[in-house]
């Protein structure tokens, strides 16, 4: 597990046999108590996000680091090696990340100018055809409309859900991987979408707030406040 502090310090806590606490190879195999993670002088967390064997952190900056195991290229550092402790995580053209989320093989960042990237296996849900694993992080396209921007995202191992706004304000969610519970919101045959595909069942949400994924239901918050859930 990990979580901020209010001054920005990164703590974690747990098994640490995954390296995904990012506090070094001294770290003992087994449940440790809540410790923090050096970062570097004068860098501070600002958000952060975990799955079972990495964990996700983005700096005050905007910087994006990740540390746990790598195979399948789940870090996003162009190799599979393991990062005992956090290391860089690079977007092509400097964009600055504000939100992260993990599943088990993959990872997201959702940028200050909302763009979504991912990166992992090319069995998890990234929100494009992947013929090989991914190892460094790759913009997801939406629709043709370049102005097309993501206000906020979640996954579980298997699914993706973002709600996006383009330049003309309009509103649209969207979803891919598995559905095969309607976790998706998609009343489709398919049990497996590979690409991002607009739900339109999901207009109730909005512009909104917030969504999350589990195995096999999701839920979001309106902008109105109110609590949805499917699947």
């Amino acid at each position: 597990c990990g979580g901020t502090s209010t001054a920005g310090y990164l703590i974690t806590w747990g098994a640490a046999g995954s390296v995904a606490i990012g506090r070094g190879a001294g770290a003992s195999s087994h449940a440790v108590a809540a410790g923090r993670v050096e970062l570097g002088d004068g860098i501070f967390a600002s958000a952060v996000a975990a799955s079972k064997l990495h964990t996700l952190i983005v700096d005050s900056d905007g910087g994006l680091y990740s540390c746990g195991l790598g195979v399948g290229g789940r870090l996003g550092h162009g190799d599979q090696k393991a990062a005992v402790v956090p290391r860089a995580v690079r977007l092509s053209g400097g964009v600055r990340v504000r939100e992260v989320a993990a599943g088990l093989d993959h990872s997201l960042a959702l940028t200050t100018c909302g763009e979504l990237w991912t990166w992992g296996a090319q069995t998890a849900p990234l929100g494009y055809e992947a013929t090989a694993d991914q190892l460094l992080p790759r913009r997801v396209k939406f629709q043709a409309d370049r102005s097309t921007r993501a206000l906020c995202a979640a996954t579980s191992d298997r699914h993706c859900l973002v709600c996006t706004h383009d330049s003309r304000g309009a509103v649209a969610c969207y979803g891919w991987g598995a559905n095969e519970q309607l976790q998706l919101g998609l009343r489709v045959p398919e049990a497996w979408i590979a690409l991002p595909r607009r739900v339109e069942s999901l207009s109730v949400l909005g512009s909104g707030r917030s969504l999350a994924c589990g195995g096999g239901h999701s839920a979001g918050v309106g902008a109105d406040g109110a609590v949805f859930s499917w699947g």
